[in-house]
């Protein structure tokens, strides 16, 4: 639950970092929690035990289901020098009638520390009880010169590790989920905010950000939010400036054309053709900032339509435009302002090239794209992306048989952007000049 308005900054709520904190820590705790339970409730393992009286047994033939047993013409083991296994060999030895070279012993070496795991010899003085706890392997040579060995039937791992085993593996899986919807919160923000941050820089007036979730992110979404205000407020204002002087002009103009029918005529036909061109850049501007500011009414739209009526009307005026056939493109926008992007991309390719122009229409899973190409002298790669300033004009590389005054690429951009797409400019390799529009599905 938050509390943020223009006027207000206090964001209710438990902070993030608090959550984080108690969400990893209310997961050990859990953890633990089942650890100690099955510590509790399940019995301690039980080692497994042999009798030198089994071993021999299993050595001399006998004992095949507790033990595996191999005879082979290697030992496949080498005579451990710990003290318990040299007392092994030496009992199974006398045991066994054969000397203490005939037996190799190898006791497995414990993990960690003796009292917790491992084998180890169990001798009473009494003679009640004499063994081994734990895998071993023991070896015994034959009058044939073969060795036979045995060592514990049964897997290496013993119950009670794989209990231990599964035990972890069910924590993990318990844990697991909680880990992932913990960094899928955390990350959520984050990505909110590169998206906002996104829909910002193609269209300023879009929606703000929804002010929810922890004080932080509240917090943030407040902040970003009065940047796009203030933003929007500094590019309405200069709109407004701009166009108040742009109509504001228009009258001392008009003054100066009324001056002028007294004027001599070779002075009146130089200045009348100074004062209709700025009057044009007057009526430009003018229509600029109104489509700007004009609402958009959306549709869903056959954007090939569009395009086609364009081109029939350039080529009524005697241009050559070639459009690739293909089938209907759908988009949702506004229609009056999609004409005029694409009658800003087209006419631009007639007025500064020579030659037919080629328009090839396509679309993929996520936005509808238009190439309005060109065989012109192209525009220098620096030039590219400052061609979609207001007022700035390629002349140093195109022609400039053109009324033009650089604000037809700068509408075009910023229909395209208020539609979720871009235009973009690019030289063709063969020479000329590529227009890019894409539209969001």
């Amino acid at each position: 639950m938050t509390d943020a308005t223009p006027g207000n900054r206090r964001v209710a709520g438990r902070p993030l970092f608090l959550r984080i904190f108690a969400l990893l820590l209310g997961s050990l705790i859990a953890v633990q929690a089942m650890n100690a339970i099955l510590v509790i409730v399940t019995p301690p393992p039980a080692p497994r035990l042999f009798s030198l009286d089994q071993i021999e047994r299993a050595l001399r033939g006998g004992e095949s289901e507790t033990f595996k047993r191999s005879e082979q013409s290697d030992p496949g083991v080498e005579q451990g020098s710990a003290p318990r296994e040299r007392h092994i060999r030496d009992l199974l030895a006398a045991r066994l009638n054969v000397g203490p070279d005939a037996i190799r012993v190898s006791l497995r070496r414990p993990l960690g520390p003796r009292r917790f795991l491992g084998p180890r010899p169990i001798s009473r003085d009494a003679g009640a009880f004499e063994g081994v706890v734990g895998q071993f392997t023991i070896a015994l040579r034959q009058s044939n010169k073969q060795w036979v060995a045995v060592s514990p039937a049964g897997p290496d791992i013993a119950f009670w590790r794989w209990r231990a085993l599964a035990t972890l593996l069910f924590a993990l899986i318990v844990a697991a989920p909680i880990a992932w919807w913990l960094s899928r919160r955390i990350a959520k923000p984050i990505a909110m905010f590169g998206a906002a941050a996104e829909r910002l820089g193609r269209d300023p007036n879009s929606p703000p950000i929804e002010m929810s979730g922890p004080p932080e992110v509240a917090e943030a979404a407040f902040a970003f939010n009065e940047m796009q205000a203030r933003l929007q407020s500094y590019v309405a204002n200069r709109s407004l400036m701009l166009g108040a002087v742009a109509h504001d002009l228009r009258t001392p103009l008009m003054r100066i054309g009324l001056h002028l029918e007294h004027a001599p005529k070779p002075v009146r036909s130089a200045i009348q053709g100074e004062v209709g061109e700025m009057q044009a850049m007057v009526a430009a501007v003018l229509a600029f900032l109104r489509d700007q500011e004009q609402p958009a009414r959306r549709q869903s739209l056959n954007f090939r339509a569009i395009i086609e009526s364009v081109a029939d009307e350039l080529a009524d005026e005697g241009h050559q435009i070639e459009l690739v056939e293909g089938p209907p493109m759908v988009v949702e926008g506004n229609r009056s302002a999609l004409k005029s992007l694409v009658s800003n991309l087209m006419r631009n390719a007639v007025n500064h090239a020579d030659g037919p122009i080629r328009a090839v229409l396509g679309a993929n899973a996520s936005v509808v794209w238009l190439e309005v190409r060109d065989h012109g002298s192209g525009i220098p790669e620096e030039m590219l992306e400052r061609m979609f300033e207001p007022f700035v004009r390629g002349e140093l590389s195109r022609s400039r048989q053109t009324g033009g005054i650089g604000l037809g690429l700068a509408s075009a951009r910023a229909v395209a952007r208020g539609h979720g797409g871009d235009v973009t400019l690019a030289n063709r390799p063969d020479g000329g000049l590529t227009a890019r529009v894409e539209l969001a599905r």
